[in-house]
């Protein structure tokens, strides 16, 4: 298969994956209300290669300053199971970002008596929080 340069469109040949696509990385930032459609708030590139290079849980420490300063408290943020875990967490808790979280179900927690449990086992026979 021949590879096309980087545009859109190029006849008689296949879109391909390039090795310059899987280098850039990108984080999306949607914002959803009650009201009208998800819209596209916040992106940003980044790259593990050349003069330009960064970390992956840098890059997302200062999108998650930029959106903490932007909005404060008036967001609740949504995170899959790429989240979960102590470096995200604690930055998470540094902002006092208020979150939902989808947990693997074999990831484990401290309990109150410092016992690994699963989420469930915490949770079994409590009270729900209430404001």
């Amino acid at each position: 298969m021949i590879e096309k340069a980087e545009s859109l469109q190029a006849e008689h040949l296949f879109a391909v994956r390039s090795s310059k696509a899987l280098r850039l990385k990108r984080i999306n930032i949607l914002v959803l209300g009650k009201k009208g459609a998800p819209r596209l708030a916040h992106m940003r590139w980044w790259t593990t290669r050349g003069d330009e290079k960064s970390a992956k849980r840098d890059e997302e420490k200062e999108v998650l300053a930029e959106i903490d300063q932007r909005w404060g408290k008036e967001v609740i943020h949504l995170w899959d199971r790429g989240f979960a875990g102590n470096p995200w967490l604690t930055q998470a808790f540094i902002h006092g970002a208020r979150f939902i979280l989808r947990w693997p179900k074999n990831y484990q927690l401290l309990n109150e008596e410092g016992e690994k449990r699963k989420p469930g086992q915490i949770s079994k026979g409590k009270r729900s929080w209430e404001h």
